[in-house]
């Protein structure tokens, strides 16, 4: 079995692609890919079958229905069944008329369908009895945000929500212990 142009490729449709060793992140159970470049120049591709490892590797196994139709010069594989929160390899195995079979190189994976800790948000610049009370002294409070946690795929940003409006700029979440947020551009709060 021989790739026409020599290219077995499979990609992830619909969501963030990351660094190497994570291929891509979903948060989507049942996320969907697509085989491109597969063919053939002998009896022609019969059936293109997804496989996964569980969550954290290990063999492959057949996920789902083989596709055996080509559409826009590519195999969409949806998954059927919903994979695990965590690192899964996935790889596609294509099958030609006359019963040969290749595997595209796998690529890894991560299922993170858990939210986040939202963690605990105070505001600085305060004035009056208490931090609780609601005063500030400025027109563009600072806020800080500690006791955030993700197990998953790990935390991306955050950013103010004012009366259901986002408000200011995102913030680039790393392993810090606290963040500053601050609300710029509002006359009030």
């Amino acid at each position: 079995f021989q790739a026409e142009d020599g290219i077995r490729d499979i990609g992830v449709t619909g969501v963030q692609t990351c660094a190497l060793p994570i291929y891509a992140v979903t948060s989507v159970a049942t996320p969907s890919f697509r085989v491109t470049g597969a063919g053939d120049t002998g009896s022609g591709v019969w059936k293109v079958q997804l496989r996964a490892s569980a969550s954290g590797g290990g063999p492959l196994a057949d996920v789902g229905s083989p596709v055996m139709l080509a559409t826009n010069g590519g195999y969409d594989l949806p998954t059927t069944s919903a994979l695990a929160d965590g690192v899964h390899d996935i790889a596609a195995k294509v099958f030609d008329v006359a019963g040969n079979e290749a595997s595209t190189a796998s690529i890894q994976i991560r299922v993170d369908t858990t939210a986040p800790a939202p963690g605990i948000l105070t505001v600085e610049d305060t004035y009056g009895v208490s931090s609780l009370d609601g005063l500030v002294s400025v027109a563009t409070p600072q806020f800080t945000l500690t006791g955030l946690s993700d197990a998953g795929s790990g935390l991306a940003s955050a950013q103010l929500e004012v009366d259901g409006v986002l408000a200011g700029n995102s913030v680039t979440l790393g392993t810090a212990a606290s963040y500053s947020l601050s609300e710029i551009g509002r006359a009030h709060v």
